[in-house]
């Protein structure tokens, strides 16, 4: 008898590699419910339909975490770090999203993030002018996450020498959404929580009296005249660090190994710069950079004859969708040239990633920048060490080796 698949998100096999495991649940159990009561759709038809289906909404982080006061301590609470995520738009349903996403669009409408392209190529050219003499870097640590947390830093108006705190408390609230933390790393985000709001309202107060070219003088401006709340603000500022941090920084660190481990379509990107912009589509698609979204079913729902029962927590594969063979042909093979590239890596519907442009923006020059000046990049090993986490995916870092500069110049 054939054991039944099981979707296990603490394997280490799904965690190192979670596509041939969504290939067979793909095949023999697309609307799969595990021991836990919670489903997991695996096909790119179902995964795009619930992203747009009204049925489904999305769970209160919270209230979640004020339900864990349960088990701490008697002076031991969690209300700063859910007061923090309350307003978050991930966690919002209509209206409440569509109130919050009106706060912020201005600055990532199309026309926005254009204009950010100088920008950025100034900073990765900036990130990567230390390391040119060196012959190493660590595209994460060294390029990746610097120019994501700069660049939402100079969005928002935070000043640069406030780049190290913002970083640490970035880094701490991006695991809020991974569901696989512990109670002890949840009093720590409740504590950074706290220290990231209230630097905020300093910075906020400084705007109110001195209104400069940026995203939180907007904000507080337009408090004045609308129902606009302190903690509306807070949320929209962590929000955007939290979540676009981590999104930008895999996409640039799966879209280098990738390239890396298919040399041949490193070398086409290099010898055909005019399809970047697809190019780019096709590296978010084959290994996404967030693998898992959960939504919430607001009433019963019946997907390919299977019944999902109200308030059940479905988690749409983003990743299993992108390598669905239905929808995209040979999808484990990386392919540049790929056209018509509809991926879901960026959640498409009511919860499309606000960021999407940016992100896209910032991959593309980040990963132009390294193909473009680095004619020898290399991985110093091809094992890979992955965040922790289930909902992210992720290098923790990416050593490369390259003939430094000097000496290429010297030739």
């Amino acid at each position: 008898m054939t054991q039944r698949l099981q979707f296990n998100p603490l394997s280490p096999e799904f965690h190192e590699d979670p596509y041939p495991f969504y290939a067979r649940l793909r095949e023999a159990e697309p609307v799969h419910r595990n021991a836990m009561g919670n489903w997991l759709l695996t096909r790119y038809d179902d995964v795009a339909a619930v992203l747009r289906d009204n049925r489904f909404g999305v769970h209160s982080m919270s209230g979640n975490l004020r339900s864990k006061k349960r088990f701490l301590g008697q002076d031991q609470t969690l209300d700063t770090l859910a007061a923090t995520v309350d307003q978050w738009l991930m966690f919002l349903n209509p209206p409440d999203h569509t109130r919050m996403r009106r706060l912020v669009n201005r600055s990532f409408t199309p026309a926005a993030v254009k204009s950010l392209h100088a920008q950025v190529e100034r900073t990765v050219a900036a990130l990567l002018e230390p390391v040119r003499q060196t012959g190493k870097m660590d595209i994460i640590n060294d390029l990746a996450v610097p120019l994501a947390v700069g660049t939402i830093s100079s969005i928002l108006g935070v000043p640069p020498e406030d780049g190290k705190s913002v970083l640490r408390w970035t880094e701490a609230l991006s695991h809020i959404v991974d569901p696989l933390r512990s109670l002890e790393e949840y009093l720590e985000m409740d504590q950074v929580a706290g220290e990231f709001m209230e630097y905020f309202r300093v910075l906020f107060q400084e705007r109110r009296r001195e209104p400069r070219n940026d995203l939180i003088s907007l904000l507080v401006s337009d408090q004045k005249g609308e129902e606009i709340t302190e903690n509306d603000l807070l949320s929209v500022c962590t929000n955007l660090f939290a979540a676009g941090q981590k999104t930008t920084v895999n996409f640039i660190g799966n879209g280098m190994r990738a390239l890396l481990s298919n040399p041949e379509q490193l070398v086409l990107l290099r010898e055909r710069p005019e399809i970047t912009s697809g190019a780019m589509d096709e590296l978010l698609r084959y290994d996404s950079p967030v693998q898992l979204i959960t939504r919430l079913s607001r009433e019963e729902v019946t997907l390919r004859g299977r019944t999902i029962p109200p308030k059940s927590i479905v988690f749409l594969a983003l990743g299993a969708a992108n390598r669905d063979p239905q929808q995209f042909p040979d999808p484990d093979r990386c392919d540049l040239t790929r056209k018509d590239i509809r991926h879901v890596a960026f959640a498409p519907g009511t919860h499309f990633c606000t960021g999407a442009g940016l992100a896209h923006l910032e991959g593309q020059i980040a990963i132009s920048a390294l193909v473009r000046e680095f004619d020898d990049l290399a991985l110093v090993s091809n094992v890979v060490e992955l965040e922790s986490e289930v909902i992210f995916r992720g290098p923790k870092s990416l050593p490369m080796t390259f003939t430094p500069r000097i000496a290429q110049d010297a030739r």
